[in-house]
């Protein structure tokens, strides 16, 4: 509140929230709000608190809510692939926060990381070194984090993420090139003339297994 009268006219995203009924009344003083707890690649919260809701229902639930005030929602969480992002925008999420998958990139934060491994090549009578790059990526509520930005980990909380070592992928731009391709065909595949058109034109399916994976050893790239 006190920052809503301080700033009347920006725009103010609050969470992280996982309920509806919180969605609601944190729209008296925001514009946005970040929906998801737990599902992060980086996130122990599930694991150590046992909280959390899975994306799906939340964003569900909360986009309704949202909505119906003028409000609007942050899917925060749970993007493994380009195809999570054309999901969430799907369920009729406003806006789509990612972490993962950028983490590995030039402009992500943090220096690259070499790693050294040994192959079953020999050449000459030695292994072949193989030479990997990568970069840190961490959850904000992690022991890492809270040494970094905090100070050291507070002797009254427990470590709610972790750190990855994300392999180096380079500029930003053969990400945003996959994004924006594969929200553009989703919307083709739906029949959806503009991303805001997806929740109209999409059906959701609760299936086990989207992706044939019978020849997945043979895979030359992904």
């Amino acid at each position: 509140m006190r920052v809503r009268k301080e700033f009347p006219d920006s725009v103010i995203m609050v969470g992280n929230i996982a309920s509806g009924d919180i969605c609601l009344k944190l729209l008296d003083y925001a514009d946005i709000i970040k929906c998801g707890i737990g599902s992060g690649s980086a996130c122990l919260t599930r694991k150590q608190t046992g909280c959390g809701v899975p994306m799906v229902s939340l964003i569900l639930e909360c986009a309704d809510i949202a909505h119906s005030v003028n409000g609007h929602i942050c899917a925060d969480g749970g993007i493994v692939d380009v195809g999570d992002i054309c999901k969430a925008l799907c369920l009729n999420s406003d806006f789509v926060m990612a972490g993962g998958i950028f983490a590995g990139t030039d402009e992500a934060e943090g220096d690259i990381i070499e790693k050294h491994y040994e192959t079953n090549e020999i050449v000459n009578g030695k292994r072949v070194i193989q030479t990997k790059y990568f970069k840190i990526y961490y959850g904000m509520s992690s022991e890492y984090a809270n040494n970094k930005f905090a100070g050291g980990m507070c002797n009254y909380k427990t470590s709610e993420g972790r750190e990855l070592l994300i392999p180096y992928t380079g500029a930003i731009d053969k990400v945003l090139q996959d994004i924006n391709g594969g929200i553009a065909s989703c919307c083709t595949y739906v029949g959806a003339a503009a991303v805001k058109h997806l929740p109209k034109c999409a059906t959701i399916i609760q299936v086990h297994n989207q992706l044939n994976k019978v020849f997945e050893k043979y895979a030359v790239n992904n």
